[in-house]
């Protein structure tokens, strides 16, 4: 007799619980920055940790701010904004943008710009405005357009894993690409 092969029954996973899913995404290094507008002409701020690339052609970056956040209000209303990727010793800044308590651009330099406030210091920024909003689960999804840059500054990026901050360093493991380009392609 000749088995027929069957495929295994699959069972629904169980909806997984919001600390388990927290801390299982915590494990996952992302870069840090500030996104940074104007309300009424005064510089607003908060740290971001879900900002990503979303196209090169156009040129989309995409990020995440939680209903919850006393800024919400402030980003669905601004047309523009600014991304500020930070270095790694600015984590002090980072976490001073993501307290949400008081004024956090006190006492910080900062360049004034027409999408917003650029932090001084910062590995580089982006200028965007903003090209779609869109509510997702309890966050709002916010993408934007880059309307002009600083491509950058020596330094390490600061980066968040596991509930904190760190920077990166290199593995010294060869990186295999055509013509010296990284194997891993962004966008």
């Amino acid at each position: 007799m000749t088995a027929v092969p069957v495929a295994p029954a699959r069972l629904p996973e169980p909806v997984p619980q919001p600390d388990l899913l927290r801390a299982t995404l915590r494990r996952q290094a992302v870069g840090v920055v500030v996104v940074s507008t104007f309300a009424d002409d005064r510089p607003v701020g908060l740290t971001v940790a879900s900002f990503t690339s979303v196209s090169l052609e156009p040129a989309l970056v995409s990020f995440c701010i939680a209903e919850s956040s006393p800024l919400i209000d402030t980003i669905e209303a601004s047309d523009t904004f600014v991304v500020n990727l930070l270095a790694s010793e600015q984590a002090a800044l980072a976490a001073r943008f993501g307290s949400g308590a008081g004024e956090p651009f006190a006492g910080v330099p900062w360049t004034s710009s027409p999408a917003g406030p650029r932090v001084d210091g910062a590995l580089a920024w982006l200028s965007c405005t903003t090209s779609t909003q869109i509510p997702v689960g309890d966050h709002l999804l916010v993408i934007g357009a880059v309307t002009g840059l600083r491509p950058g500054r020596p330094g390490r990026p600061l980066v968040h894993s596991d509930g904190r901050f760190a920077t990166t360093a290199p593995l010294g493991v060869p990186q295999p690409g055509p013509a010296g380009r990284p194997a891993l392609r962004r966008v």
